[in-house]
């Protein structure tokens, strides 16, 4: 009986022994995974800590050493919040209530400050830590600096925007000279037609010239209603003229002539040139001072067409009328500018949106090519035609050129 117990007793103790080393072994394989584990977080290039759930840092990796400049004996006397940018408090108050709440938290993009004061954009992964009874302890997490992958990546949204913006620009150049390139082709066709067609009218229209004044000659004076026709007849030939002349001008594509001028004293002479109906008081303020090269023939058109465009604008042949016609000339943001005002009936906005367009006209007269002719003219020097016009006030047209150099 008591060897059989003693045999039980000792095969029991094999029992025992064997389990002792299988458990022994298992725990030395797990301590030797634990120590490669710790080896591989030691030696991570991301950022490794360990946290309780008031932020005091438990552990600090070498990564977290390099990353942030804290060697782990200072880090581990700091605590979480030390390394937060102010603007990422709030943020971090709110990860540690999820992880507190045990809800799940997903990868994120933050911020963090170095010792040297730096602000580094990284990329967080946090773990909750539990114990046996499945409270949250501590927060685990892994950092990863993507500072400089982020100022790539926003770099070459800079870079794309800029190539988008260049492309835009590059479009919009091409667009433009590929519109200019058809407004030249279809001008020197409209000049080729013009042309041959004035031609074809202006022989005529010369035989009707020389034949209302040969008529006026064989019967001046004998019956006035036959002067009156012979002057309409006269004053509509001048007219039809004036139309060729406009369309010749409009069609004309030929190349500037652009001289050194003093613009004030070309103003001056051109201005004088027009006739000023005596009800209209003219007034000019030429003191602009600047020396400029321009066509003067085609500015001289373009000035004396606005000038009579003001003109027509006032009830001139209306003695009691106060008609009050002003030319200046003055320099502003690098541009010389001749300015035209009156004192007429102004342009209502409806119309003053069409002035510029091609054969459009209010006038009972021409083919609404005067002002078209005048913005084509000032555009072919760079320049530009500016319009401001109060119905009932008047209006004030401005041409103005580029450039121009002060006078001593």
């Amino acid at each position: 009986m008591r060897k059989q117990a003693e045999e039980g007793l000792e095969r029991h103790g094999e029992h025992v022994e064997e389990l002792l080393k299988e458990k022994t072994a298992e725990l030395e394989g797990a301590q030797a995974n634990l120590r490669r584990l710790a080896t591989v977080v030691r030696d991570s290039n991301d950022a490794v800590t360990l946290q309780d759930m008031t932020g005091r840092i438990l552990a600090w990796n070498r990564g977290a050493e390099l990353m942030y400049g804290w060697p782990e004996t200072e880090a581990l006397e700091m605590n979480i919040a030390d390394i937060v940018p102010a603007e990422r408090k709030q943020e971090q108050l709110e990860l540690v209530e999820q992880v507190k709440a045990g809800a799940p938290v997903e990868s994120m993009q933050t911020q963090r400050l170095t010792k040297d004061g730096r602000t580094l954009d990284v990329w967080l992964v946090v773990t909750r830590l539990v114990d046996n009874r499945g409270n949250t302890v501590a927060m685990g997490t892994t950092e990863r600096d993507i500072t400089d992958r982020k100022r790539a990546q926003e770099e070459l949204v800079r870079h794309r925007d800029h190539l988008e913006e260049l492309v835009k620009e590059r479009t919009a150049k091409l667009e433009a000279a590929q519109d200019d390139l058809l407004r030249h082709a279809r001008l020197a066709a409209l000049g080729k037609l013009t042309g041959t067609v004035s031609h074809e009218i202006r022989n005529p229209l010369g035989t009707i010239r020389s034949s209302v004044f040969l008529i006026r000659e064989r019967v001046r004076g004998q019956d006035p209603a036959v002067d009156r026709a012979l002057d309409r007849a006269e004053r509509n030939i001048q007219r039809c003229d004036r139309i060729l002349e406009e369309l010749l001008c409009y069609a004309r594509t030929n190349c500037l002539d652009p001289e050194p001028t003093d613009i004030d004293k070309w103003l001056a002479g051109v201005v004088d040139e027009v006739h000023i109906p005596e009800t209209i008081q003219l007034t000019k303020k030429l003191c602009c001072g600047v020396n400029i090269a321009f066509d003067r023939e085609r500015m001289r058109r373009c000035v004396t067409n606005v000038i009579a465009n003001a003109c027509q604008a006032m009830a001139w042949d209306d003695a009691e009328g106060e008609w009050e016609l002003t030319v200046e000339t003055c320099c502003s943001d690098g541009r010389v500018q001749i300015v035209v005002r009156d004192t007429g009936v102004g342009i209502p906005p409806d119309e003053l949106e069409k002035v510029f367009e091609p054969l459009y006209s209010t006038k009972t007269f021409g083919v609404g090519l005067g002002l078209p002719i005048v913005k084509q003219i000032v555009e072919q020097h760079e320049g530009g035609l500016e319009i401001e016009s109060q119905p009932g006030q008047g209006t004030a047209v401005t041409l103005w050129l580029p450039g121009g150099e002060q006078e001593a």
